[in-house]
Order: C-alpha cells, then sequence, then structure tokens
C-alpha cells in the first residue's frame, strides 16, 4: 500500500503546486481521515488571491471536507477506521478567558488548532477537533452535504446573534456561498418577509429555490428604494450583510429600519475603516453586531439541520473536479464562474 499522497499547496497568491508528500502519521489523541470531498470556499478564494494573516505560506491548502476514518492515534475514542466522518477546522481551548464566557469564536488559543489540507488525499485532524468538533457522518447525509458543516456552523451563528421572529423583514446582501445558506436557514425560521439582494442569474435562481420572498437584482435595481417599497418606508428589521465590501457595509445601515439590527458577516481586510451616521445609530436605535466564526452549539446546531432539518443544499455545488484540476477551478473562481466546487481527490 502507497505511503505517500497527492496535497495541494498554496505556494504564494495565485500560484497552487501539487505535491507528492508522506501520509501522515496519528499522533495521540488525533486522527488521519481520508478525504472524500473537499468543497471550495470564499475564504479559500481570498486567501488564493491576497494570501491571509492566519496562513503562513507555502501552506496546506483547503478546509471544508468529509470524509472516513484512515488511521486513529493513542486514546481516541469512539471512531475507528472506516468511519465516516463529518467535522470543522477548529476547536476552542475551553481553558481560556472567553471560552469560559461562552465566546468559544475567540478563544484566545484558536489559531494552535486550526486545520489546513482538505485539498489532498489524506488529511490530520488534531487533538483539539477530534475531541471536541469531529461527528460521525450518517449513511443518509451526502460526504458533498456533510462538508459543508463548516460554513454552515458560521452562519448558525450569524443567525443566533441576529434572532429574527416571524414578525421581523430580514434583508440579507450578498448570494454567495454563505448568502446562501443563510437564505436557506432564514426560511426555517419563517420571518414575515425574506428579501434577498444578489447578482448573477444563477444565484438569484439559486436565492429563488432556497425560499426567498423577494429577490432584488442588485446589478439593475435600487436595493435601497426596493426595500423601502417592500417595507411601507420603514426599512428591514434585520439586515445581514455577507459581501465582504466596504461600500456594502457602509451603504446597509441605509436599509435598516428603526429599532434594526445590522449583521456584519463580509469580513473585510485587516485595516479597513469604516464610516456610519452617529445620529441614525443613536437615534434610531440601530444595533450593528460583527460576526466571526462559530461556537460548539453552533456547530451542533448546524450538523443537526443538515440530518434532520430537511434543507437540500447541493444546488450550491456548481460542479465537481479531481485534485489535479484544482488550479483550474481557482481560476473559474477568480473569474466568478460557478458558486462552490466539490473536489474528490
Amino acid at each position: 500500500m502507497s505511503k505517500t499522497m497527492q496535497a495541494a499547496f498554496l505556494i504564494e497568491p495565485g500560484k497552487i503546486e501539487l505535491r507528492e508528500i508522506p501520509i501522515p502519521e496519528p499522533g495521540k489523541g488525533e486522527i488521519i481521515a481520508k478525504v472524500h470531498t473537499a468543497l471550495t470556499c470564499g475564504t479559500d478564494l481570498k486567501t488564493y488571491r491576497r494570501g491571509h494573516p492566519k496562513v503562513t505560506l507555502p501552506s496546506p491548502f483547503g478546509h471544508e471536507f468529509s470524509g472516513t476514518v484512515y488511521d486513529v492515534g493513542q486514546d481516541v475514542n469512539g471512531f475507528k477506521e472506516g468511519d465516516n466522518l463529518m467535522t470543522v477546522f477548529s476547536a476552542p481551548c475551553g481553558n481560556c478567558y472567553f471560552c469560559k464566557r461562552g465566546d468559544e469564536h475567540l478563544c484566545a488559543e484558536l489559531k494552535n488548532s486550526l486545520m489546513f489540507g482538505a485539498y489532498a488525499e489524506y488529511i490530520r485532524i488534531p487533538e483539539p477537533i477530534v475531541s471536541k468538533n469531529l461527528f460521525s457522518k450518517p449513511h443518509s447525509l451526502s460526504f458533498r452535504q456533510a462538508a459543508l458543516l463548516e460554513p454552515l456552523s458560521c452562519v448558525m451563528h450569524g443567525i443566533d446573534e441576529a434572532s429574527p421572529s416571524e414578525d421581523d423583514t430580514v434583508l440579507l446582501i450578498g448570494a454567495g456561498t454563505i448568502g446562501l445558506l443563510f437564505t436557506a436557514v432564514l426560511k426555517t425560521f419563517h420571518p414575515k418577509k425574506l428579501i434577498v439582494a444578489a447578482r448573477g442569474e444563477e444565484r438569484i435562481a439559486i436565492a429563488e429555490k432556497f425560499g426567498a420572498d423577494i429577490v432584488i437584482d442588485a446589478a439593475k435595481g435600487d436595493i435601497l428604494k426596493e426595500v423601502h417599497n417592500l417595507t411601507d418606508g420603514m426599512g428591514a428589521n434585520v439586515v445581514i450583510e455577507s459581501t465582504g465590501s466596504k461600500e456594502v457595509w457602509e451603504k446597509s445601515i441605509e436599509y435598516s429600519s428603526k429599532n434594526g439590527k445590522l449583521i456584519l458577516f463580509g469580513g473585510l481586510p485587516e485595516g479597513s475603516s469604516v464610516t456610519y451616521d452617529a445620529e441614525r445609530i443613536h437615534y434610531d436605535h440601530i444595533r450593528l453586531q460583527g460576526v466571526f466564526h462559530y461556537r460548539r452549539k453552533d456547530v451542533t446546531a448546524a450538523r443537526e439541520l443538515l440530518i434532520n432539518g430537511g434543507i437540500h443544499l447541493e444546488p450550491l455545488i456548481t460542479d465537481e473536479y479531481s485534485l489535479g484540476d484544482l488550479k483550474k477551478v481557482f481560476r473559474f473562481l477568480d473569474d466568478k464562474q460557478g458558486i462552490k466546487y466539490a473536489i474528490l481527490p
């Protein structure tokens, strides 16, 4: 049996290299997984384009995947060779100031548990993830849907912060992977009205399929005018920004109702500054909430929704390719072709 594997490395922004390296061996508490399905994501694309402050290049690449247990390290319980698994790419320490307050997404040791290298035949799952955020995948759930656990966990955190009610009009700005996941999940909360501002025929069609009540074509329509028309001039009770655009961050507050909540989900590059009308925030009682990453309860909620929530997320995956086609796939994404691709090592 071969002791080597194919693995993709991001050498520098814009440069991916496929290397043959040894299959890792598990340390204490670790698992080696055979990757069945890896998924591209917006963070990977940003890293491909400009690098990432938490990633030292060259680096193994990719972090959304599902697969099977290939090898099990000492002191691992509950998993054995051949088990199907689903996971996320980090885990909280459970002991720091933030973890003890329930703010696991801000864990002081989070960066030490990050797992990269899903664009490969095999991947090492670190002990913190094995012990806290690794789950069995039921046979009823496809590997493709199971690989969505990580981004869906982020979305569950955002929805928990937004706390939409059935009396709320919700405006979601952006219909990439995250925006479309928000659309699918928000519909299960039955808001009074779910409005999505999107660009591109494919994204508009999926937003409609996932349950948006109204989809505004952001490339053609006036979002502010249409939101006011749809809300009798009141604005949306909850506005979720998922584009990661400074211009959209600043514009988003204009769509909010009085006593509204603005969820700033799409991250901006380090050092970015935004400007808001302080009078509007103060006198209209508008709450601005940044949302980052996920907590264990969000991961658990995401898994439960994937297994029992009745949502079908396959339309997010534009196509599937082999690991050898990864460079081509990222050229597609860089040219804004497709939404999300499945990579099959």
